[in-house]
């Protein structure tokens, strides 16, 4: 060999290793050495062809880069939760195919896709050499779903407890050939660290629950304290049961009971808060994470309930640890009570890992009759967000190469979701729709005939919406009367209504069927009406007859008055045993609400002229008699008119 072609060899090489040490990718290293045997080859033939030896060879070693810099996506795994997915578009005659690392739990992962006669599927953790106590203990099941002439799945049998070692993962040995575009679909469902000593191993999700850092001592002296019953000031009432509790330490935790404390209010002065939606064992629970004393078992029993009293009570910390714990093992048995939680109680990171799990990484084909039935019967703006999530990944598909498991969302799989859902997408219909051929003859245009434009036609099919605040001391007869409001409300007037328990908010809002858009401003004064202390028979009134309204002003307004001639005041207006109150309703055919200093009228508009002058004289001083002989006269008048 001479010494020009043993130098090209030597440059060739050492680009050839100093590339590979920029580059991670399988792919480049099998085509560099690939290309460069091949171009020493030839430059043996023609040894005389030195300078454009030398150009060849980088010429096809940049192309090889380029090739394996275009393909580097083919070896990542998306996770989420417990779950990693590696999507393989075609595996071709290529016998080795080893995926980029991914992270579940404590260790970075392996798979590797081998073909000897059969395939193989492996894997395997990343552990160094030096760690030699650190293998995991793993429970998985795993599948390969195949798009190939339909949705088509293989499934392993479940994996218990296997320990991993560096260089003994696990084997699947496949009988199939696939061919194509499929997925390999990996479920973690425990993951624990082998012991030297023989002892018993735990998992590593129940090891990496958070605990405070406090001072243990300290934590166990305050558990104490709540276990043992230790000069507690304070009774919890649960729905089965009593525990009692400090009110310094409730308070220092959630500022909704440090308002209690802080006021007067019921709580403070019977010393005892009612919890009547908690079970005893919930509320133990959650005084005991409170008290930083609560157990992982106990925790994961309840943080559901727990969830629900953080939102409640406002307890961010404990919030913020029941959406990390329920982020952990989302599976298709709770994906949708999850989703449904973290709309309800406002978890960002849960409600889009939960939308993710279900169409990015396709478990909705898994609980297609689960999630009809959700769409039956749960939130609609949380269905909006997830069929919107689906028409997005569909029209993707119908644009771009996309993913095997967004490719398998077409027409045939997500019509039911469209047809029950009853949503019309018009880009995505136009784009589907079949061109039809417009005759060109003249035809004779009829006359048109306009049909009535429905509530939803009229607003161009945008929901209209309307809330109404619900005060403290209202929320209570708000839940003893709810079914008298909601039924008129949903099933006379087709309007959406809902109580919203974090905002303290009456929701409503129109529906296809709304027959007129007033109708959600009439219940919106209807349930406001309510809230300022109407019964419901007096309120409903203002569903039936449009002339009707409601007036408020406050006795200050007629005249500044203070202690006692105030008290003397509001005591003319309602007389000995509300005498005077029901003698102006009665005449006057207005229904009256003394609220403290706020006084509310409900009726037309000549009549709540009529009651509104005949309070004001009793707020000005005049005696009840008076006003009764004018409200006589007034009567008398009124009846003439008829």
């Amino acid at each position: 060999m001479s010494n020009e072609q043993l130098s090209l060899q030597y440059l060739l090489f050492s680009t050839a290793k100093t590339e590979q040490k920029q580059s991670k990718n399988r792919a480049f290293k099998n085509c560099i050495v690939l290309y460069v045997h091949t171009s020493i080859v030839n430059l043996g033939k023609h040894g005389e062809l030195f300078f454009d030896g030398i150009f060849d060879c980088f010429h096809e070693i940049t192309s090889a880069l380029a090739f394996a810099r275009m393909n580097d996506s083919a070896y990542h795994v998306d996770t989420i939760s417990r779950l990693a997915q590696w999507r393989i578009d075609s595996f071709g005659a290529c016998s080795y195919w080893k995926s980029d690392s991914f992270v579940i739990g404590k260790w970075n992962w392996h798979l590797v896709l081998e073909k000897n006669r059969n395939l193989f599927i492996k894997l395997f953790p990343e552990i160094p050499k030096l760690a030699r106590d650190n293998h995991p203990i793993a429970s998985f099941n795993i599948r390969v779903i195949s798009s190939l002439g339909g949705r088509k799945t293989l499934v392993h049998p479940e994996v218990k407890d296997k320990q991993l070692r560096r260089g003994e993962g696990f084997v699947w040995a496949l009988d199939v050939q696939l061919t194509g575009r499929f997925i390999i679909d990996l479920e973690f469902l425990d993951l624990k660290t082998a012991s030297s000593n023989g002892s018993e191993s735990h998992s590593i999700w129940s090891e990496a629950f958070a605990q405070n850092n406090t001072n243990s001592t300290t934590l166990s002296s305050v558990g104490r304290m709540l276990s043992e019953s230790i000069h507690t000031d304070i009774i919890i009432c649960a729905s089965n049961g009593t525990i009692g509790a400090h009110r310094a330490v409730l308070a220092a935790r959630s500022p909704v009971f440090h308002s209690m404390f802080s006021h007067n209010l019921k709580e403070k002065e019977m010393s005892a808060i009612n919890i009547a939606d908690m079970s005893i064992e919930a509320c133990e629970s959650f005084l005991s994470y409170i008290y930083s004393n609560i157990k992982h078992q106990d925790f994961i029993i309840h943080r559901l309930d727990l969830l629900r009293a953080a939102d409640k009570y406002d307890i961010s910390d404990l919030k913020d640890a029941c959406e990390e714990s329920l982020l952990e093992d989302i599976d298709t048995k709770n994906v949708l009570e999850r989703l449904q939680c973290a709309s309800m109680y406002r978890l960002p990171k849960l409600k889009t890992c939960c939308i993710q799990y279900l169409v990015k990484f396709g478990k909705i084909f898994d609980i297609i009759d689960e999630f009809n039935a959700f769409i039956q019967s749960g939130d609609r703006d949380l269905i909006g967000e997830v069929v919107n999530e689906i028409l997005s990944a569909w029209k993707a598909s119908l644009t771009i190469s996309p993913p095997p498991c967004v490719t398998l969302l077409r027409p045939r799989r997500i019509s039911f979701l469209l047809s029950n859902f009853k949503m019309q997408s018009n880009k995505e219909v136009a784009s589907m729709e079949v061109e039809e051929t417009i005759p060109t003859e003249t035809k004779t245009i009829a006359k048109p005939n306009f049909k009535p434009l429905t509530a939803h036609e009229i607003s161009d099919g945008q929901v209209q919406f309307r809330k109404v605040s619900v005060p403290r001391h209202r929320y209570t007869p708000l839940k003893k009367a709810w079914m008298d409001i909601y039924t008129p409300i949903y099933d006379q007037m087709k309007i959406d209504i809902r109580m919203n328990v974090k905002t303290r908010n009456v929701e409503m809002m129109t529906r296809r069927d709304t027959p007129d858009i007033s109708n959600l401003q009439k219940c919106a004064d209807f349930v406001h009406a309510f809230m300022l202390g109407f019964d419901v028979i007096d309120a409903v009134a203002l569903l039936r007859m449009d002339e009707l309204y409601v007036d408020s002003f406050e006795i200050k307004d007629v005249k500044t008055l203070k202690g006692e001639h105030l008290s003397r005041a509001i005591g003319r207006l309602s007389g000995k045993g509300g005498k005077t109150k029901f003698a102006i309703e009665n005449s006057t055919k207005t229904r009256i609400v003394i609220a403290d200093t706020k006084i509310h009228i409900l009726g037309s508009f000549s009549n709540i002229k009529i009651a509104r002058d005949s309070l004001c004289s009793l707020i000005m001083g005049s005696p009840a008699g008076k006003v009764y002989s004018k409200l006589r006269a007034v009567t008398a008048r009124l009846a003439e008119r008829f």
